[in-house]
């Protein structure tokens, strides 16, 4: 009965360090889940959108560069993904760099981020991309060409390479393209 008493008490204790590692268990996974949705929140546009630049300038033989979580030239994180134009045959011709944004931004707001990231990113042109018209910046225009070097255009939030993307990428790259050349 002893031996019978001793098991009782280890299975006791086992069970009872199984709940507390199950508790700590399920804790931890918890806090991974809630991270990785803090993180997709703010990434999946801005990963659907480069996805979508990559096909674009493969088709061009152009260079798409996921840059969003680099530090640039100047030490900030400015500038989603950087096109090179013509660099997968040679040098690079001209720069675009893109900037996601899944929220609303003031237009003052707009040109501050596109100023920033073109200037980290040693670009040549900025174009903004919108999750949808309602994050068209106010007092904006989509498609409307700003200060000879600027664009912004609106994209579904969830399929993002639709022809608003394509058409605004090949406006950019023939533009500075014939800049280039004239």
């Amino acid at each position: 009965q002893k031996e019978s008493h001793r098991s009782q008490k280890e299975i006791a204790g086992l069970k009872e360090q199984l709940s507390v590692l199950l508790e700590r268990q399920a804790g931890e996974a918890a806090v991974a889940e809630a991270e990785e949705a803090g993180t997709r929140k703010g990434i999946t546009f801005e990963e659907r959108v480069h996805v979508a630049l990559e096909r674009i300038a493969d088709g061009f033989g152009d260079v798409a560069k996921h840059t969003g979580n680099e530090k640039g030239v100047g030490g900030s994180k400015k500038g989603d993904t950087v096109v090179e134009i013509g660099a997968s045959s040679g040098s690079c011709q001209a720069k675009v760099v893109f900037e996601d944004k899944d929220r609303k931004l003031s237009k003052n707001e707009a040109w501050s981020e596109l100023d920033a990231a073109m200037a980290e990113r040693s670009a040549d042109y900025g174009v903004l991309v919108v999750a949808g018209d309602e994050n068209i910046p106010a007092g904006r225009d989509e498609l409307h060409e700003y200060q000879g070097n600027k664009l912004i255009v609106a994209v579904d939030p969830e399929e993002p390479d639709g022809l608003a993307l394509k058409l605004v990428y090949r406006y950019v790259r023939l533009r500075l393209l014939a800049a280039r050349s004239s």
